[in-house]
């Protein structure tokens, strides 16, 4: 039996009978197509069906609309968008995954994914993950990216999230979002995995601020409001940074922990997650459809500057936090959540 901590890992991706865990198929019929699956995991194949069939709705992927056709085959796991997508309850798991673009299904075919999902049953008796805990694994070295021969059909469980970090430094932690805060354009920015592309390093500091504050705010605004999301048309990368910064300046608490995200969403018109980015092949071209503007939620494009039509949130709290850390230092920041969680 699994102990309560326990938290399983399973892969999902387009399978022949030989490939999945679930089917281990030999001879004439390994060779023959099955379809997604299990391709790995850390539990028995009796458990791992019903657990994969809990788990399959969520990890799906889709390249930008605008892609080029020719564009499917040149594109990789690391050159086209990652998806790191969290929810705290999906049917009665807290599952936090990586999903990256395949090249390529089993039959050849162009446009496929591979996903690494981490899971764990909800139980009263546990803490629950923190969305933190969980942006904090954006591209972290221990997720699988892709398909192999020599993958394992039966994978360890792990006993923390941490574990996928293989001791290394967070690529998102409290030290890059103060340096995509802070640091002028064209500074040396404290971001060691990379996470800030060349558009946000040439950009005032200033102006990246007042996106984040706008951000802020607008999710402050939707929020405990059923089905309504932030979304922003923004790198995947800096998606996580911005959806991290969001929480971390939030008390713990229950706003914190019903938060669900996905840093890449190709089809914005369902968005099931509570923040949600998504973004395009070529978005000084493509935009999101006119009627996204006007929608419920709040939307930013940060390419074009468009923003939702009908709200214009205050953005007070949000202003606030952000001077404070960037006036005085997390420090002052802490003490500050701290005393909004001990008011309750």
């Amino acid at each position: 039996r699994s102990s309560v901590s326990t938290i399983h890992q399973i892969y999902c991706t387009h399978c022949t009978h030989g490939t999945s865990a679930l089917e281990r198929r030999e001879g004439e019929l390994a060779d023959r197509m099955l379809g997604y699956s299990a391709r790995a995991g850390s539990l028995e194949a009796r458990q791992l069906r019903r657990y994969y069939r809990q788990i399959e709705r969520y990890v799906y992927y889709y390249l930008p609309r605008d892609t080029p056709s020719e564009e499917k085959l040149r594109l990789t796991a690391s050159l086209a968008p990652r998806r790191l997508v969290y929810h705290p309850s999906a049917g009665g798991l807290q599952a936090v995954a990586q999903v990256c673009y395949r090249q390529t299904d089993t039959q050849g075919r162009p446009g496929s994914y591979f996903a690494h999902v981490l899971f764990r049953d909800q139980r009263d008796n546990q803490p629950a993950w923190s969305p933190l805990d969980c942006l904090r694994l954006w591209s972290a070295p221990g997720w699988v990216e892709e398909d192999s021969p020599s993958l394992p059909f039966l994978l360890q469980p792990l006993g923390s999230l941490d574990q996928v970090l293989l001791g290394r430094r967070p690529a998102i932690d409290d030290q890059v979002l103060l340096s995509f805060l802070s640091t002028p354009a064209g500074g040396s920015f404290d971001d060691p995995a990379g996470v800030i592309p060349e558009r946000w390093r040439r950009t005032d500091a200033g102006r990246r601020g007042d996106l984040f504050i706008e951000a802020f705010g607008g999710f402050l605004e939707i929020t405990g409001t059923r089905g309504e999301s932030l979304l922003l048309v923004i790198e995947p990368s800096v998606a996580a940074l911005v959806f991290y910064g969001i929480l971390r300046l939030l008390p713990a608490g229950a706003i914190r922990q019903q938060v669900s995200f996905s840093t890449f969403e190709a089809n914005t018109d369902r968005v099931a997650t509570s923040l949600a980015a998504t973004s395009f092949c070529d978005p000084q071209k493509t935009d999101l459809r006119a009627d996204a503007y006007r929608s419920r939620g709040f939307v930013i494009n940060t390419f074009s500057g468009r923003r939702s039509e009908s709200r214009r949130p205050e953005a007070q709290y949000a202003r606030t936090m952000v001077r404070r850390l960037l006036e005085e230092g997390w420090g002052a920041v802490d003490a500050g959540l701290s005393d909004v969680e001990s008011a309750g």
